[in-house]
């Protein structure tokens, strides 16, 4: 069934309901400031050149001969969508003035549809993109969408973002997994979408420590806390990288551990049987751990 989910299914007078998308109020003290405090300062800066400074000054890039901003594809750290797209919109309301917001901050916009919703669906599309060409300039945040489509409203959002990008429209959407995209071979119909952003996962110096202690709490010998302080230091090399940061800090633990492994199985030749209170990485084996973890991301 193809839905928008909110917790429950919607039919079809929620999904095309126009004052779902009236009277917004969102949060106007979030700001690109906010995301800079919060570790996203590299991230800002993609969103100035790329992002935010195409769209402002979109008469002057057509004269150029440079299209508009298309459509801006968020993906990583779900929980930070909603907070990027509030950013995004009141600084683009501190350039331009007033922008009128069309959001579903909850929608999960899934892909397997029957032909009668995916009317629906095109109709909700219809609404909103009708809405923000007649009041631009516009930011349209879609919220989640799952990025197996496949299905007749996928490619009416397409044509519609396409369409929109040589007016003042912004489009934004987020995806969970940016992989689908690409083991999926999924890149055609993501075109519209002509900025993709990772948003990573940033974890404090305490959080990744705890993160660690949950990691290898299964092992027997488990690392001092003097060595998980270390530890927990040494994962902040792991932030700025393609994948979320609490998954490489498992992997890391888990590499760590195989190196243990390894390492007593090359001590011990001949023994067949390998205890738990056995195996205690020694610093040497989180360094190649480590090294490891980023070789894959290379």
């Amino acid at each position: 069934m193809c839905y928008f989910f909110w917790g429950q299914f919607l039919d079809r007078i929620s999904v095309v309901d126009k004052d779902e998308w009236d009277g917004v109020e969102w949060d106007g003290n979030v700001t690109f400031e906010t995301l800079r405090n919060a570790g996203f300062g590299e991230e800002v800066t993609f969103l100035e050149k790329n992002v935010i400074g195409p769209f402002v000054n979109r008469g002057i890039y057509a004269i150029t001969g440079q299209r508009g901003l298309g459509g801006l594809l968020l993906h990583g750290d779900t929980k930070s969508f909603t907070l990027f797209a509030t950013a995004i919109w009141n600084e683009v309301r501190r350039r331009k003035g007033e922008v009128t917001l069309y959001r579903k901050t909850g929608a999960l916009l899934r892909s397997i549809c029957t032909t009668r919703e995916n009317t629906w669906i095109k109709e909700y599309f219809e609404l909103v993109f009708t809405g923000g060409m007649e009041h631009q300039p516009a930011l349209i945040y879609l919220g989640r969408i799952d990025p197996l489509f496949g299905n007749d409203w996928s490619e009416d959002l397409f044509e519609r973002i396409e369409d929109a990008r040589d007016k003042e429209i912004m489009t934004i959407a987020g995806v969970d997994y940016m992989w689908k995209v690409t083991q999926f071979n999924l890149y055609e119909p993501f075109k519209a979408f002509t900025q993709v952003l990772h948003i990573p996962t940033l974890l404090s110096l305490s959080e990744r420590r705890t993160l660690l202690e949950e990691c290898v709490a299964k092992w027997v010998r488990k690392p001092s806390d003097e060595m998980l302080d270390l530890l927990a230091d040494a994962t902040g090399i792991l932030v700025r990288n393609k994948f979320d940061l609490d998954a490489k800090i498992v992997k890391v633990c888990q590499v760590a551990y195989k190196n243990g492994v390894e390492g007593w199985k090359k001590k011990n030749l001949g023994e067949s049987i390998i205890r738990g209170e056995d195996i205690n990485p020694s610093w040497k084996d989180w360094e190649a751990s480590f090294r490891s973890v980023l070789k894959e991301e290379e």
